[in-house]
């Protein structure tokens, strides 16, 4: 009985620990997916009509959600095998185009002042202002340089730039990955 016993007793405690064991793989299978789908713009994401997305997102999803385009077109890519699909929206551009068989988000142009960056950063605004609000980025892998009037605001493959005439207004905003040839 006293055998019987123990051997129960074993298997409780083997039993637990599997359980335990599998609870924690279960765990750091979350965490591992949570990380594989963590964007990889990070503090450079975009949100129009109250849809958040970025810089190599699915693209199927993201039009889903934001909306039919208003137009499109599409022309040989220079950065991309295949071709450029440039979807026309209210005061924003939206360039896919498609890697691996699968279409990505591959840039973001804002074409009007309506519309603004979630830092709120808009085409007309002092550069001065703007880079003062992304300075309140507090991302140490954003990284940020200028050249002739271009600030370029890096985060992994996401880039975003402003561009600003002699006078300091913005004269232009676009998001796009960052390819190879970059």
């Amino acid at each position: 009985m006293k055998k019987i016993l123990a051997l129960v007793t074993v298997f409780a405690l083997l039993t637990l620990c599997f359980c335990a064991a599998a609870a924690f793989a279960a765990d750091d299978a979350a965490a591992a997916e949570d990380e594989e789908e963590a964007p990889v713009y990070g503090p450079l994401g975009f949100v129009y009509n109250e849809v958040s997305f970025g810089i190599l997102d699915e693209a199927e999803p993201v039009m889903e959600a934001i909306g039919e385009a208003d137009d499109l077109f599409v022309s040989a890519s220079c950065a991309y095998q295949g071709d450029d699909y440039i979807y026309y929206y209210d005061g924003l551009e939206l360039t896919v185009n498609e890697i691996d068989g699968v279409s990505y988000v591959t840039g973001i142009t804002l074409v009007d002042d309506m519309i603004e960056t979630p830092q709120g950063v808009a085409i007309g605004m002092d550069i001065e202002e703007a880079l003062a609000l992304m300075a309140e980025i507090e991302d140490e892998a954003l990284t940020m340089e200028e050249n002739r009037g271009v600030y370029s605001f890096q985060y992994g493959p996401a880039l975003l730039m402003i561009q600003a005439n002699e006078d300091g207004e913005i004269t232009a905003i676009q998001y796009t990955a960052v390819t190879e040839e970059d």
